[in-house]
Parts: structure tokens; C-alpha cells; sequence
């Protein structure tokens, strides 16, 4: 038996890992749930066949705390930057952002500067889904990142290295053969 190459797999919100190992003869067996789980042996084409179908429909969303601080931030930003007076609710991140940045026209500045790099992230990941990893869930991937920003376009740059490690690791296995 040669190295493991782990797969994500995503359906219904659940997570599921699925190994494909090489074995005798070029066939591969596919490991579901981390058990043994021999349910199918597949030829290589079949295994790329497999291996473009569990990617293409792939989306993770991050720890749900990266909601919270991306778009609570960004609202609290805006909210800040953008009123005329002090936000009674936001009081204390007001005064703390007028102390690091000055003036209210800066804080503008800095949530325009944001909301820009946060577009730009989420044609990367666009980019990426379409061209790299030909995803079809590349609208969800584009709507994350542009809320998000980095905590999402990790995970999809997470991603790709992790498929360009299996390709590698498959075009080894077939040119030891």
C-alpha cells in the first residue's frame, strides 16, 4: 500500500473524510469515515473521475466566531465612521477608533480601504474556484469572502494546495509504475 491521499468531502453540512489508496495493479480503494470501509474499487480514471466530483461541489464555511468579528467589525466601522456624533451603543469602540485614526473622514478611509480589499479577495476566490479548482459552488465562495475576507479565501487556498499535493503525490504513484 502506497501513501494516503485525503479528500474533504461535504454533503449536508456534514463533513466526511474519504481516503483513496493505491493498491495492486493501479486500482485504487476508496476508506469512508475513517473505518475500513471497502465499498468500491475504481480504476485510475475512475478515481479522477471521483476525485473532480468531490471537489466540485466543495464549500466550508469557517468557525462561525469569523462571522461574528468579520461582519460585526465592519458594521461597527461603518456605523462608526459615518455617524456625525459619538454611537452611544458603540461608545467604547468609538472613542478607541477616533484615538488610533483621529478624525471620522480616516475611519472612512479605512472602511473604504476594507470593503475594497475584501472585493478583491473575493475575485481571487473567483478566480480560483473557476480556474484552478473549477468548483460550481464558486458563487457561495465569492458571497463568503467578499463578507469575510481571509478566514475565507484561506480555506479555499487551503484547498487547492491540498488537491495540488494529491495530483503530485498521484502523478508519482504513476510514474513509479
Amino acid at each position: 500500500m502506497g501513501k494516503k491521499n485525503a479528500v474533504e468531502v461535504v454533503n449536508d453540512g456534514k463533513e466526511k473524510a474519504v481516503v483513496i489508496t493505491p493498491t495492486a495493479g493501479g486500482k485504487m480503494v476508496r476508506e469512508a469515515d475513517g473505518g475500513l470501509t471497502v465499498d468500491q474499487v475504481v480504476s485510475p480514471a475512475q478515481w479522477e473521475k471521483e476525485r473532480v466530483a468531490y471537489n466540485a461541489a466543495f464549500f466550508k464555511a469557517p468557525n462561525l466566531i469569523w462571522f461574528i468579528l468579520c461582519i460585526g467589525g465592519m458594521a461597527s466601522l461603518f456605523l462608526i465612521a459615518y455617524s456625525d456624533k459619538p454611537v452611544r451603543h458603540l461608545l467604547p469602540l468609538d472613542q478607541l477608533a477616533l484615538a488610533i485614526f483621529k478624525t471620522r473622514s480616516n475611519l472612512k478611509a479605512v472602511f473604504n480601504l476594507a470593503c475594497l480589499a475584501h472585493f478583491f479577495e473575493a475575485q481571487y476566490a473567483v478566480y480560483i474556484c473557476t480556474s484552478q479548482l473549477r468548483l460550481t459552488s464558486w458563487p457561495f465562495w465569492a458571497v463568503q469572502t467578499m463578507l469575510l475576507g481571509y478566514p475565507s479565501l484561506y480555506l479555499l487556498l487551503e484547498r487547492r494546495d491540498m488537491l495540488d499535493l494529491m495530483v503530485a503525490s498521484r502523478q508519482r504513484e504513476m510514474k513509479a509504475k
